[in-house]
């Protein structure tokens, strides 16, 4: 079996782990710990293992096909949202990338409109600029989206303006805050 390809299997059989799903998997594991192509990065509280190498880590996910791909970030998103409900706004910003890779737009959406406020709230600007341009683009282009979306556009331009302050070009602050203006016109709300 080629490096690639027991990565990949060590990232299914990882996965699996998670749920159970796997008995001989210890076993698995520890051939590919043996090999040098993962190593244990914790055992308390939770079993934890990680790449030995990035480049390691990208072949196994490469070699994954989109579907399955899509469908482990999903997977994963879910679990941590069934392992920690209490740890939601703490978790955010890696729930958001994971419903973003499984292509779940509503809820990529969700979590990273959620992560940019967090981030803005803890004045993080450049990653409160980073999340909110992320969870504009899971927005439908144009301005045939519900009130509901128009709305969370605005707040999202209006936060990238005021986090990139200090960091964005004054011209694109100046249109994102347009861009607001114009929001809230359509919308008839002078509270944006």
């Amino acid at each position: 079996m080629s490096t690639e390809r027991q990565a990949a299997a060590g990232a299914e059989q990882m996965s699996a782990l998670s749920e159970g799903r796997h008995a001989g998997l210890g076993q698995e594991l520890g051939v590919l710990e043996g090999s040098g192509l993962i190593a244990l990065a914790a055992s308390t509280p939770e079993l934890e293992y990680i790449f030995r190498h990035a480049l390691i880590q990208d072949a196994a996910y490469e070699s994954l096909l989109r579907q399955e791909r899509r469908a482990l970030h999903l997977e994963v998103a879910e679990t941590l949202l069934a392992l920690y409900p209490d740890r939601r706004d703490e978790l955010a910003p890696v729930l958001a990338r994971h419903f973003e890779r499984a292509e779940e737009r509503e809820l990529a959406l969700e979590y990273l409109a959620l992560a940019a406020r967090l981030a803005a709230s803890r004045y993080a600007r450049a990653e409160a600029v980073d999340l909110a341009a992320r969870a504009l683009r899971q927005l439908p282009d144009g301005d045939d989206i519900s009130l509901d979306e128009r709305r969370l556009r605005a707040e999202l331009r209006y936060l990238q303006a005021e986090a990139g302050a200090e960091s964005v070009p004054l011209d694109e602050s100046l249109g994102l805050l347009q861009q607001v203006m114009a929001d809230a016109d359509e919308l008839y709300d002078p509270a944006i």
